[in-house]
Parts: C-alpha cells; sequence; structure tokens
C-alpha cells in the first residue's frame, strides 16, 4: 500500500515493413508511492487525505510512420530513361541525356519510436479536495523523412531518399482539481476545473541550408504558420516608389498590402517569408465544470477556452465575393476595406481585380487572435421529490430541465465561431441550441 510498480513490454510485428526490420521490443515502466501511508506522515492526515507521487518512462512504437506518400512497400526505385541531361560544347551543339530517377525506394525503414515520460502527483484534502498534476515529456524520433539536405550537386534533384531521421518533441503540463462539498443541509455544490499547456517543436528535419535563419523550421513548432510579414497597407504613390519592389506580377497602388523586406535586398521573393503569429493549436487549454443543488433544483454550467492560439484567414475570407466573385460580400471585408477615405482606419486590401492575388498572400494580414472564453453549455431544472404524489400518478421519478449549448462567447475574433476553421469556408457553423426535456420512470 505504500510502494507500486508495474513493468510491461511489447513484442510487435508489422508487415509494412521489410523483413529484419518488421519487429521491435517495447518495454515501459511505472513507479509509486503512497506517501500518506508512511509513518511520518501520521500528523497530516488531518489536512492530506492522500498524497501520491507517481511516475511513468516507456517506449512506444508505430509503423505509421512518415507522410502519407512515403511508398514503403516500393522497394525498387522508379527511373525514366533520356529523360534529363545537359547541353555544351564551344557552341552548345552536344545535348547529352541520362537517366532521371523518379523516386527512391524505402531502405531499411523501421519503426518510429517515442520515449515517454510523465511525473505526476496526487493529492485529497479534507476528502473534498482532489488535486492531480502532471508533467508530460515525449521524444518521438526514426520518423521516416525525405533527406532535404542531401544538394543537387550530389544529383539529388527531383527525388531524394528516404531515411528514418526526423525528432520531434512534445511537453507540457497538466493540472485537474475536483471541489464537492454539502454547504449546507441539502445544497450541495461541485466545481471541476482543468488546465493543460502543451508545446512541441521539430528537432531534426534533415533540412537543406538555407540562406536566412527565419526559413528554418528545426527548432519551431508544428503547426507554425508561414508568410510574409505585412506592414500595413500603402497610402499613396509616394510610399510605393520608397519601398523595396513588391509587384510579384502585379503593379501595386494604394491600398495594397506592404510586405516587409526582411533580407534586406529591396525586393519581396519567397526569402523574406518567415513565422507569423502563433501556432494554430493552442498552448493553453481549459474547463471548468460547476453544478448546485438544492432541494430537487440544479444548475450546471460548462466553460471552455484556449490562449495563445492564431487561425490563419484562407480562401473566402481573404478575397471579396469569393474565387469567381460568386459568392456574396462578407461584413467585415465591407466594414475595413481600404479606401481613399478610410486609408488611416483600414485593415483589409482595396477591392480590386487585378491584384487580389497579391494581396491574398498569406501574410500577417490575415492572421488573426484565436483565443477564447466560451459557455458551452448551461442547465437548469427540478427533479420532483415528492414521492407520494409520485406514486399517486404512478410515477417513479420526473424531472424537467433546460439545456442551452454555446450561449456565450468571448473572443477578438469576430468573424465567426473561434472554433470553426476559417480554411474552409463551406463547414457548417457552430450554432446556439435551446433543449427543454422531461425525464419520466414508471
Amino acid at each position: 500500500q505504500r510502494y507500486l510498480a508495474e513493468i510491461n513490454f511489447g513484442y510487435n510485428g508489422t508487415e509494412r515493413l521489410a523483413k529484419g526490420n518488421r519487429f521491435e521490443f517495447f518495454p515501459a515502466l511505472s513507479l509509486g508511492w503512497v506517501v500518506s501511508n508512511e509513518a511520518f506522515f501520521e500528523p497530516l492526515t488531518k489536512v492530506i487525505d492522500n498524497l501520491k507521487i507517481r511516475g511513468s518512462y516507456g517506449l512506444v512504437g508505430s509503423d505509421e510512420t512518415g507522410p502519407s506518400t512515403a511508398q514503403h512497400f516500393l522497394y525498387i526505385d522508379q527511373v525514366k530513361l533520356n529523360e534529363i541531361g545537359f547541353t555544351t560544347g564551344t557552341e552548345s551543339e552536344v545535348t547529352k541525356k541520362g537517366p532521371e530517377m523518379l523516386s527512391y525506394a524505402v531502405r531499411n525503414a523501421g519503426w518510429e519510436r517515442a520515449k515517454k515520460l510523465d511525473i505526476g502527483l496526487d493529492i485529497e484534502l479534507l476528502r473534498q479536495l482532489n488535486i492531480t498534476a502532471d508533467y508530460f515529456f515525449e521524444h518521438r524520433y526514426n520518423i521516416l523523412l525525405f533527406r532535404e539536405a542531401w544538394p543537387e550537386s550530389l544529383g539529388y534533384y527531383n527525388a531524394k531518399p528516404w531515411s528514418n531521421k526526423g525528432e520531434v518533441d512534445n511537453w507540457g503540463f497538466e493540472l485537474s482539481i475536483n471541489w464537492r462539498k454539502e454547504l449546507i443541509k441539502d445544497l450541495l455544490v461541485e466545481f471541476r476545473g482543468n488546465f493543460t499547456y502543451t508545446r512541441n517543436k521539430y528537432v531534426n528535419l534533415d533540412e537543406p541550408v538555407y540562406p536566412h535563419v527565419w526559413k528554418i523550421a528545426t527548432g519551431n513548432p508544428l503547426s507554425r504558420t508561414v508568410g510574409y510579414i505585412a506592414d500595413g497597407l500603402f497610402a499613396s504613390q509616394e510610399e510605393i516608389d520608397h519601398s523595396p519592389e513588391q509587384n510579384m506580377g502585379s503593379i501595386v497602388k494604394p491600398g495594397d498590402v506592404k510586405y516587409r523586406d526582411l533580407n534586406g535586398d529591396e525586393e519581396i521573393t519567397s526569402d523574406d517569408q518567415t513565422i507569423i503569429g502563433n501556432p494554430t493549436r493552442p498552448a493553453y487549454t481549459f474547463g471548468l465544470n460547476y453544478g448546485i443543488n438544492y432541494k430537487g433544483f440544479f444548475l450546471t454550467m460548462n466553460w471552455t477556452g484556449a490562449a495563445q492560439r492564431s487561425l490563419l484567414l484562407d480562401g473566402a475570407f481573404r478575397e471579396p465575393f469569393g474565387n469567381g466573385k460568386i459568392r456574396g460580400l462578407m461584413q467585415f471585408h465591407a466594414d475595413t476595406r481600404w479606401t481613399p477615405e478610410t486609408a488611416g482606419t483600414a485593415t483589409t486590401p482595396r477591392f480590386t481585380e487585378t491584384n487580389a492575388v497579391y494581396n491574398m498572400r498569406s501574410s500577417s494580414l490575415w492572421v488573426r487572435d484565436g483565443s477564447y472564453l466560451k459557455l458551452k453549455n448551461v442547465t437548469i431544472g427540478y427533479n420532483f421529490t415528492d414521492k407520494k404524489m409520485l406514486k399517486k400518478l404512478g410515477i417513479q421519478q420526473l424531472g424537467i430541465k433546460l439545456t442551452g449549448y454555446n450561449l456565450l462567447t468571448f473572443d477578438k475574433f469576430d468573424i465567426m465561431d473561434p472554433e470553426c476553421n476559417p480554411n474552409n469556408a463551406d463547414s457548417y457553423p457552430i450554432i446556439k441550441i435551446y433543449n427543454l426535456g422531461i425525464n419520466l420512470t414508471f
């Protein structure tokens, strides 16, 4: 009752991998110490009913490794003859062609592995308050990926080999609190809250050598958003003339987006793209459940929230009237668009046919704060407790309740519900729902 230990392992095989790499051994160990059961802890048991420290560490694996394009079953290189070559000679009169590698077979692919660590603490206070806290860390490795660092100068042009080189770290902590107490006779109050912080990053992507550090994905989150930094909208032709060349195939005019020249070459190119905003997956998530029950009356609430999260508008949310100009005009486009009269307050570009593609490029202009606090549902009701009256009616139990869903949302997004996906214009919107229900048991 004081010291706990558990050891387990699996020896797994898969037909997705080649012979010689199909089987892998995955062990795990868990340990626990119930401190409150120690003799020296007895003076504290009047306040702390239970105190447990626990930890686990293990290795798990997956044969679903790599992207969907990974050719796990292709063990033959694909080559196209006389497809690629070069021209030389004093007058460029000699052309030589040879085989082109279309794809390399996946050789010696193995299990994707993850080392998982969890350290936790369980506390019960005054037989009313339960607290659970966990710190977790996961290191994933042997992830199948393209060897992007292999240079074209060695012949790795269209195709590059596969290898189990990818590495990713995930870490964070979780906290949950449960409190239940009868404050006075027939008045029961219950509270449940949870809080989670999670982060991740690429450790090894086998990336090519980039000329600029802001292009590197290694060390950055998986759900990062990449694009241009927008320094507002051009207010005048004079400002355009004194700015880096930004046309990218378009003639820039006042009201168009002004992109930042990160590398200082006086021209906006793909080398000026960098991480914009926070990751799309929130760093913080939290929830709160509250309930009260008094002589048959009951009320419950459920709140949820997320913070340090960004949303990137896409598609119809960037282009007024949508692709092909066949959709309705969104209200925020009309309210925030640039005109000569709104040049000082506008936050979205001018309406234009010729420069729509230029203005719609992924940039910080289309990044929005995705944090929110939401009242997910509220239920209020009454359970009839007069057993004699119910018995006369032939009823064992009778209850009535009213429930509302998605009633309140506090956010800075404003365009749509922050839990929706602004990259999918055809997704069904989150709606408010009211339910009136009666429970009868005969």
